[in-house]
Order: C-alpha cells, then sequence, then structure tokens
C-alpha cells in the first residue's frame, strides 16, 4: 500500500522544484548579466584580454571595450596592435568575436588596417611568438571580411583572409589564404564574418582551401626537431600577381626590384641558420590555375631595373620582366638558374654594353663603341639565360639572335645559345657594373663568385 504525501508537503516539494530548477538559474543569469554591465567588469575583461593577446603574439595590445557574449565568447572592439618597444601602431581591428572551441581559438574579425611600411617591423616582432614556441598547444584559427595594407605605394584589400596557426612538437606551421583585390572592389564590401559566420573550416583549425585560381597561398612552417632549425615558406600566387611589398617581410630581396614590382607564380623557399635556399620549378603551373608564362614557374614583372645597385654612370633603365622558369639558388651558389629577361624601352650604359661583349661575347653594334653619349637608348631588350655551377649560356630572344634593338636596328646580339661561357666571366661582368653590399660586401641582389658558384642575395 503506497504511502500519499501529505498536501503541504508536495506543495512545499513543488515549490521547492521550482525554485531549484527555474527560478535560481533565472536568476543566476539576471546577476550575471547586471555583473557583466558594470563598469570595473568591463575594465577587468579589457585588461584581462589586453594581457593574453599581447602574450599571444608578443605585441602590445590596446583594446577599447570587451564584451562578453557568452561564457566563452568575447567581442573585442577596437582593437590595436602596438610595437612592445616604440608602442607605435601597427595594425587597426574594428572589432573581433573571440570563441574558444574544443581547446580551438576562433577568431572572427571585421576588418584589419595595417601600413604596408609597418609589416617588416610587425613580422620580425611576432615570428618568434607564432612559430619558434614548440610548447604552444592551442590551434588558433583566423576569419578577416577583409585586410587594408596602405601605404604611399598605393593601397591593398585582402579579402576572404583566412589564416590558421597549427602548432605541433615537431613542427608549427602558419597557412594564409586571401583574395588581392583594389580598393573600391565590390568583394571589399561583403557582409563581414561577424554578421555571416565563417566557423567550417576556422573551426577545424584550417583554411577553406576552394581551389579558387584567384586566390594567393602563403605557406610558412617552423620545423623545431632538425638540427638546423629550417623555416619553410611556400607561395602559391594563384592567377593575379601580388605586390612585392606583400612579400618583403618574408623575402627581402625583393625591394631590389623596385615600388611596382609584383610576382606571379609558385616558389619554395628555405631559411636556416646556414643560410638560405630558393627552389622554382616550371612544372605545376597549370593545376594551381596560373596562367603559364613561358612553361610556368615564378614570373617578377614591372620590374624597375634602374632600381638594381648599379655603380654610378652605369646600369640599365626602363621596366620589364624577369622570368625563373627553373631555379634551384641558396647562399652556397646556384645549382641552375634558367629563364628569360625583357626590358624597354629606357637606355643602357656604354660601360655595361662594353662588358657584356668583353665577358660575355655579345656582338655589340660598332657605332655604339665610338657614340659620345654615356647612356644609349634603346626600344626593347629581350633574352634567355641559363646559369649552371660551371657555365652560363646566353642568347638573345628576337630574330637573328638580337639581345637589344632600337627603332634603327641591333644594337646587341648573341645567338650562339650551344656555346657555354665560363661562369667566371659572369662574375667579372657583375663585378665591373654592380656596387656591393656594405653590411656583407656582397653584390645585392645579384651575386658574387665563391668557390666556383655564384651566389645571389643577402646571407
Amino acid at each position: 500500500m503506497r504511502r500519499r504525501l501529505h498536501e503541504s508537503t508536495s506543495r512545499w516539494l513543488s515549490q521547492l522544484a521550482l525554485l531549484v530548477l527555474a527560478i535560481l538559474p533565472s536568476a543566476g543569469v539576471v546577476a550575471y548579466c547586471a555583473w557583466a554591465q558594470l563598469p570595473w567588469y568591463g575594465l577587468r575583461q579589457r585588461s584581462h584580454w589586453q594581457s593574453l593577446v599581447s602574450s599571444a603574439c608578443g605585441l602590445n595590445v590596446r583594446i577599447d571595450a570587451a564584451e562578453a557574449l557568452a561564457p566563452h565568447a568575447t567581442l573585442l572592439r577596437g582593437v590595436e596592435l602596438l610595437h612592445p618597444e616604440t608602442n607605435a601602431t601597427l595594425a587597426e581591428v574594428s572589432r573581433v568575436r573571440v570563441q574558444q572551441v574544443a581547446g580551438q581559438w576562433l577568431l572572427e574579425v571585421g576588418e584589419v588596417r595595417i601600413a604596408a611600411d609597418d609589416m617588416d617591423v610587425a613580422w620580425q616582432a611576432v615570428e618568434p611568438f607564432l612559430l619558434q614556441r614548440p610548447g604552444r598547444t592551442a590551434v588558433v584559427s583566423l576569419a578577416a571580411h577583409q585586410v587594408v595594407v596602405a601605404g604611399h605605394r598605393g593601397t591593398q584589400c585582402l579579402a576572404d583572409f583566412q589564416l590558421a596557426l597549427l602548432p605541433d612538437a615537431a613542427a608549427t606551421r602558419l597557412s594564409m589564404q586571401f583574395r588581392l583585390t583594389t580598393a573600391d572592389s565590390d568583394r571589399a564590401l561583403r557582409k563581414d564574418p561577424l554578421d555571416q559566420g565563417h566557423e567550417g573550416a576556422a573551426l577545424r583549425g584550417e583554411v577553406n582551401d576552394s581551389g579558387d585560381a584567384d586566390l594567393a597561398r602563403i605557406n610558412i612552417m617552423r620545423l623545431h626537431r632538425d638540427a638546423d632549425l629550417p623555416t619553410l615558406f611556400q607561395l602559391r600566387t594563384g592567377a593575379t600577381p601580388l605586390p612585392c611589398t606583400l612579400l618583403e617581410p618574408f623575402w627581402p630581396t625583393v625591394k631590389a626590384f623596385g615600388e611596382k614590382a609584383a610576382v606571379l607564380g609558385i616558389a619554395d623557399f628555405r631559411r636556416n641558420q646556414q643560410g638560405w635556399r630558393l627552389m622554382v620549378d616550371d612544372r605545376g603551373g597549370a593545376e594551381h590555375g596560373l596562367p603559364v608564362h613561358q612553361t610556368g614557374g615564378l614570373l617578377l614583372q614591372d620590374v624597375d631595373f634602374a632600381a638594381l645597385p648599379w655603380k654610378p654612370g652605369m646600369g640599365l633603365t626602363g621596366q620589364g620582366w624577369i622570368w625563373i622558369g627553373q631555379g634551384v639558388v641558396g647562399a652556397e651558389g646556384i645549382e641552375l638558374l634558367r629563364g628569360g629577361i625583357r626590358c624597354g624601352p629606357g637606355r643602357i650604359s656604354q660601360q655595361l654594353l662594353a662588358s657584356l661583349a668583353r665577358e660575355l661575347f655579345v656582338q655589340v653594334d660598332a657605332g655604339l663603341r665610338t657614340a659620345s653619349v654615356a647612356m644609349v637608348p634603346y626600344e626593347q631588350g629581350i633574352f634567355h639565360y641559363q646559369i649552371a655551377p660551371s657555365s652560363v649560356r646566353l642568347a638573345g630572344a628576337m630574330d637573328g639572335g638580337a639581345m637589344l634593338v632600337d627603332g634603327q636596328g641591333v644594337l646587341a646580339a648573341r645567338a650562339d645559345w650551344q656555346s657555354a661561357i665560363p661562369l667566371t666571366n659572369l662574375a667579372q661582368a657583375l663585378d665591373q657594373v654592380l656596387v656591393r653590399n656594405q653590411r656583407t660586401g656582397e653584390r645585392n641582389p645579384l651575386g658574387r663568385l665563391a668557390g666556383g658558384a655564384l651566389v645571389v642575395g643577402d646571407r
């Protein structure tokens, strides 16, 4: 026989259940919301996030406001990233939604603004924190509406920007993906991810590789267990050339090619304590959606040849391109470098013409040898080259092996591709017209001769 509770006891238990299951949780939520609105709580949250972000990226951080959206989600407004020593502003972020999911940090960002002149400084400051800490355990994923890089050379907008930091005891990988647009592009006017959500790939700790040929991809990997602690850099520009200003923090040598220079193609770069190594392959351009120039490889376009480090009164002026169809180049020398160069219209110095004739056996128009002008005007120059550890091959790409022409005819020519030129001749020719790097004593960016190998760039 079942016992029946007294009516008053039953009523009391019902009231207790209501209190525990409904009123107390609701009161807790109300109290939490009221507590979060207090000024001191906002200051505490802002200070907490400033310290947390600073310790994660190595920069000083200033945040205007921090709003708790949920126990594991916070909205940061007015974020400034500052230089750790000078406190100068390096980047500004309109707002960031930070969420922690399954031990991973997910950042959904509105607009990021950074000065082009500050990119190199910012990268030098954050690289040790991002790549050189094997003990890091948290995966960081970021999706940004757009990153605006502004400078005196123009403004670039990196739309649909995604970044993933994947740490591991053996290696730390930093992957970036974006679409280069103009400042007034329709793509830059899309709703930002805080309004529409970009959580899929970011929550998995990886960039969302859509296979779009317009997307540029940069992968950087730091290997912690190798004795020489190498850093690997992979560049895949997609179908749109990338301004060299965007690559200067990772590859400073591109500064030598002028303010308007841009890069198109595929390249792999390796840097360690002993030096560096650049690898370019002409295969695979089509499969990555690249418009094939010659047979693929890496194309430096809009190169300002006057910006190269010529000695006073020597050298070459005019714009054009430098194509590397295939190359394996390092601090210790060139294993192979082949491609082509095109320039003009512009002017070429008598000294450079004389050096080409004397060292590289280029046939120069006899009338130029007696000309009184120091810089000879030309319409177009185009030639193919191949540099190996011990020899150089060189030939003009126009009719009859013409390398340099003006409106009246051929100024310089070399048609004999089969006859190899000793590499020492090329080194001597460069030594006569290029200045040395004041820091290293090397010619920059084209090189010096050491141990029978032509060395390019800085160590």
